[in-house]
């Protein structure tokens, strides 16, 4: 017994030794912007919660230089069995030519595979999909993915956000319920992935419901509301953002009103 279990060892030490390698040759590329000292554009994909457009994966991958090399990273945040929004979006990016596509399977808030960081740290586009906000956070604070993610960023992975997805790659996200004592509507922040600096991402809808207490915490808070519509797309690359989608974005801070960008308008997210 004890030979086999030294050879079952030993053949899960090669595997990952393997991935390593693979991984070490596929971002070749991102190394050498590295060494060579030339700017890392830190790029994050906002999308709303629709139908994946063919036009708008094509504009992320062209965006995010994967086809010089690299890979795609998915990450569903539904902690179920349920994969069908993955592998809508994995079949997308096959339609386009881009096969070197990797789902990651989360079962669990409390556990990630260091292989899985180690595909997240040296991936070209990562995407985070629709799921459940709450338990991805409890998962990225109780574990190295958040760090993972800020690696990657600053190496100048594109950053992927889908519905939910987009919310937590804020400073913070909104979360909604009812108040212990008054048993009122209430609404609090809650500290997201801070991928994106001074910024807070939800639906326009929830904008419009409530930008009065949205406006007085952004003023307090120092942070950007950007409200994505259903079929929003939004491509942020060190703080200039423009707006891909001809459904276009709301957009709130704390000196500005609130306004609309529409499609090909262009912004800046800095607000200090």
């Amino acid at each position: 017994m004890s030979s086999i279990s030294n050879l079952t060892e030993r053949v899960k030490l090669l595997g990952l030794a393997l991935i390593i390698s693979l991984i070490a040759a596929c971002n070749s590329d991102i190394n050498n912007k590295l060494d060579n000292n030339t700017e890392i554009h830190r790029q994050v994909f906002l999308m709303g919660n629709g139908p994946y457009s063919m036009e708008i994966i094509r504009d992320l991958i062209d965006k995010s230089g994967i086809r010089k090399g690299g890979y795609v990273v998915i990450i569903p945040t539904t902690f179920n069995n349920d994969k069908s929004n993955a592998i809508d979006l994995k079949n997308h990016f096959y339609f386009d030519e881009v096969t070197a596509v990797h789902i990651l399977d989360f079962q669990s808030e409390s556990v990630i595979k260091k292989t899985d960081l180690l595909a997240i740290e040296n991936a070209s586009i990562i995407c985070i999909l629709n799921g459940n906000r709450n338990k991805f956070m409890k998962l990225a604070n109780n574990s190295n993915l958040k760090k993972s993610l800020h690696s990657a960023y600053d190496k100048g992975c594109l950053i992927v956000g889908d519905g939910n997805g987009s919310s937590i790659l804020g400073d913070y996200y909104f979360a909604q319920g009812k108040d212990a004592k008054t048993n009122k509507p209430k609404l609090w922040l809650k500290p997201g992935l801070s991928i994106l600096e001074n910024a807070v991402i939800d639906a326009s809808s929830f904008l419009q419901e409530h930008r009065k207490e949205i406006k007085t915490k952004s003023a307090d808070k120092k942070f950007a509301f950007i409200g994505l519509d259903r079929n929003s797309a939004l491509w942020i690359d060190n703080k200039s953002a423009l707006v891909i989608s001809k459904s276009g974005i709301s957009f709130l801070d704390p000196t500005t009103p609130w306004k609309r960008f529409k499609y090909e308008e262009k912004f800046s997210l800095s607000n200090k």
